[in-house]
């Protein structure tokens, strides 16, 4: 027996509802809200009702289309630029990607949209879900191959995009993540003591999406795909190290939310959300990331030349020089350098834009592109 209710609320759902073993829940978009969702789902599994999944309605009206089709009208200038509802679940994105705060960078739909169209039906990212990996899985199999890693780079920098900037009730993360990134301030690329890298806050937050044996299978799948495409072994970290940045920058129109600071051969590597960033970030940089790899790379440059392999010790030591290089550079930015002093001080006002609070850490060369043109950066600290 089908029972379908409208509203969950009245009493002649709630009366249906007792005999109820299997439920599948419709959402309509730009309308159903997570906290909505989230009570339907307590009360079904409060009544211990089996949830199959959740499906989206279109609720187009088609008179009204036909009749816009009929009486077509000049587009406002608000109008010319694409919006698109806020989609809570990351999985679910995919093709768009709204970022928190005050403007909104909308994405072209990748050329696999309906990996995008299949995934949404997990929208909300439940626990254990396996249709979620299983169609996202599915999607990529069926794929083509510039399909498949044109599909994989949308849906890992969409997904690093959130896990950066992602506050507190924001995306179904994880406590953890949310910590993280809300008390460091940044993720990291490169294996760092006491921080996870971005792929494996990636493949933990999975987990908690679905089986860990499906979380792998999507993260191998993800990587095998990249890994063909660059003709080369490549790890999620790896890839988002060569393409994040530059990528991101196409999505905000050269106006980066999110920015990639980075030593000059990469050996040291975050990411962060730039409004995020204060002085007591910087120097918690300076810290946890400059000081601890320092550490670390000196116990690694003793140990090779206790065991006489001069060569390796003296790599480890370009990498020392390197990574002392880029902590000086931060500390320029907030009126430190070897000497304890500089001649500029970053201070922080985004009234002035994204792209002249950038111009500072474009000129200490910790970004891994350049951004702004030259004049751009002198105008930008003339003013500062």
């Amino acid at each position: 027996m089908i029972v379908a209710v409208p509203d969950i609320a009245t009493p002649a759902a709630q009366a249906a509802m007792r005999r109820l073993r299997r439920g599948l829940v419709v959402l309509t978009p730009g309308r159903s809200t997570i906290p909505e969702i989230e009570s339907v789902v307590n009360d079904l599994s409060q009544r211990q009702i089996s949830i199959l999944g959740a499906v989206f309605i279109d609720r187009h009206e088609r008179s009204v289309r036909q009749k816009e089709a009929a009486e077509p009208k000049q587009p406002s200038e608000s109008a010319k630029v694409k919006e698109e509802a806020p989609v809570e679940s990351p999985i679910a994105r995919l093709g768009h990607y709204p970022i928190p705060g005050e403007r909104s960078a909308v994405v072209e739909s990748n050329p696999m949209q309906e990996l995008a169209e299949q995934v949404a039906i997990a929208d909300g990212g439940a626990v254990n879900d396996e249709a979620l990996g299983g169609e996202l899985l599915s999607a990529l199999d069926s794929a083509s191959d510039k399909g498949a890693v044109e599909a994989v780079a949308d849906y890992l920098v969409t997904r690093t995009e959130d896990m950066v900037q992602a506050g507190y009730g924001q995306g179904g993360f994880s406590e953890e993540l949310i910590n993280a990134v809300s008390t460091d301030g940044f993720l990291s690329l490169r294996p760092l003591a006491d921080h996870s890298t971005v792929g494996q806050w990636l493949e933990d937050e999975l987990k908690r999406e679905m089986s860990q044996q499906t979380a792998q299978e999507v993260i191998d799948r993800l990587e095998r795909i990249l890994s063909k495409q660059a003709g080369k072994v490549i790890t999620v970290d790896a890839w988002l190290s060569e393409q994040f940045f530059t990528r991101h920058l196409a999505r905000t129109d050269g106006e980066p939310d999110i920015w990639h600071l980075t030593s000059t051969a990469g050996t040291v590597q975050v990411l962060l959300s730039a409004r995020r960033l204060d002085h007591d970030r910087i120097e918690k940089l300076i810290s946890d990331v400059g000081s601890r790899t320092i550490d670390e790379l000196m116990r690694y440059r003793k140990a090779a030349t206790t065991r006489g392999d001069l060569e390796q010790a003296d790599v480890f030591e370009g990498r020392i020089h390197e990574v002392r290089q880029f902590s000086t550079a931060l500390g320029q930015l907030i009126g430190i350098d070897e000497r304890g002093n500089s001649d500029f001080v970053w201070t922080p006002d985004w009234s002035d834009g994204v792209r002249a609070n950038l111009a500072p850490f474009q000129r200490v060369g910790v970004l891994p592109v350049r951004v702004l043109s030259d004049a751009e950066v002198s105008s930008a600290l003339s003013v500062g």
